[in-house]
């Protein structure tokens, strides 16, 4: 157990380091890119190979998001040997995430305000409209919550409606004593699940150096220092939070 712990730290260490090079290789490609006099059609043409790059990678991120919500939950409430504790851990983390939403709002929106990254910046978007929608009451939240189709939901990517729908099922599972081949499927099939995140998490350098290097590029240099103010305040923010 201990040299399979020790062989994931490692894996991870290395992943991280690959990224983190990524990162700077990206920036330096990008600047390169907004700086040098290329053709336009070449120029062009290597954006659009950087977007596609990072958007195999984003895909691929949230393909796996609503598997690993949902398996993981229906594992972790079905091997709950007191299905009592549910509730009480259920109670115990509403709070928790209050308090901890609470404070993350709080930080981030005193310290943007008195920050204010990116302000007077211009970004080239390619559609400048937005549409703000007229936030649910309490109780039409609550509604919500239990899906009408929970397959349905679990294919849009509901997750409040996903969540409650693990739960019913990990509980379920939890109840029945004579359930240990259905059990058995969900936890191998998180494993499959976590696996094929391993896979995607090998190309996270390359996807991470693609956005990057998009971004400078299409974004300018008059934008990168705008750019690392508003980095370095997400990183100082996130820390205060720890």
């Amino acid at each position: 157990h201990w040299s399979v712990t020790s062989r994931g730290h490692h894996i991870m260490k290395g992943l991280t380091q690959k990224i983190f090079i990524g990162f700077i290789l990206g920036i330096i490609l990008g600047i390169l890119l907004s700086l040098v006099p290329l053709p336009i059609v070449i120029k062009k043409n290597i954006i659009v190979l950087l977007s596609f790059g990072g958007d195999i990678f984003l895909k691929t991120i949230k393909m796996l998001v609503v598997p690993i919500v949902f398996f993981s939950l229906i594992n972790g409430v079905a091997n709950l040997k007191n299905l009592r504790s549910l509730g009480k851990i259920g109670i115990k983390s509403f709070f928790l995430y209050l308090v901890t939403t609470f404070f993350a709002i709080t930080i981030s929106l005193l310290l943007a305000n008195l920050v204010e990254p990116g302000k007077g910046l211009d970004l080239k978007f390619e559609s400048q409209e937005l549409r703000i929608s007229q936030p649910p009451s309490f109780l039409e939240i609550l509604l919500n919550i239990i899906p009408n189709n929970p397959f349905e939901s679990l294919v849009n990517g509901e997750m409040l409606q996903v969540i409650f729908f693990a739960i019913l099922i990990g509980s379920s599972l939890s109840m029945i004593k004579e359930t240990s081949v259905i059990k058995k499927f969900f936890l191998e099939f998180n494993s499959v699940i976590m696996k094929i995140l391993s896979f995607v998490m090998i190309i996270a350098p390359t996807g991470i150096f693609c956005l990057i290097s998009k971004t400078f590029a299409t974004q300018g240099v008059s934008s990168i220092f705008e750019l690392i103010k508003y980095f370095i305040l997400v990183i100082f923010v996130l820390l205060i939070h720890v």
